[in-house]
């Protein structure tokens, strides 16, 4: 799934999947874990995005979470 929403060039953006004729196939969807299982395969998931999500929100780049100091 995540190569057809990498294709535009922008940072962030929210999109209603169903607008989207390339969420509305069958793709593979990277399936994250709390745990990680060597050997196993991020991408075994597949499914039609547009079915599963209302809205896709991406972000080219992420960052881990971190704790802000108290004010």
């Amino acid at each position: 799934m995540e190569h057809p929403v990498d294709r535009l060039e922008l940072g962030c953006y929210a999109v209603d999947s169903a607008s989207v004729p390339a969420l509305r196939r069958e793709l593979a969807v990277r399936n994250a874990r709390m745990v990680a299982v060597e050997g196993a395969d991020q991408f075994q998931v597949r499914g039609v995005p547009a079915d599963r999500f209302d809205m896709l929100v991406y972000f080219r780049e992420a960052n881990p979470s971190r704790v802000l100091a108290q004010p």
